[in-house]
């Protein structure tokens, strides 16, 4: 395969990450970079209450 893929997978929270790291590489899927991306507090205010933050 050429070029670049990205993959993206949303958990709970990051204790699941370990694991996704380990089924990755067990089934052959080369990776070069590995993050993990926390919600900043507009993305949470946004999931809890379905409403965007006024600007101040």
């Amino acid at each position: 395969m050429t070029g670049r893929s990205e993959l993206t997978v949303a958990v709970d929270d990051d204790s699941a990450f370990p694991q996704i790291v380990s089924t990755l590489a067990q089934q052959g899927i080369s990776m070069n970079e590995v993050s993990l991306h926390l919600p900043s507090l507009d993305e949470v205010f946004m999931t809890l209450t379905g409403e965007k933050k006024e600007a101040a």
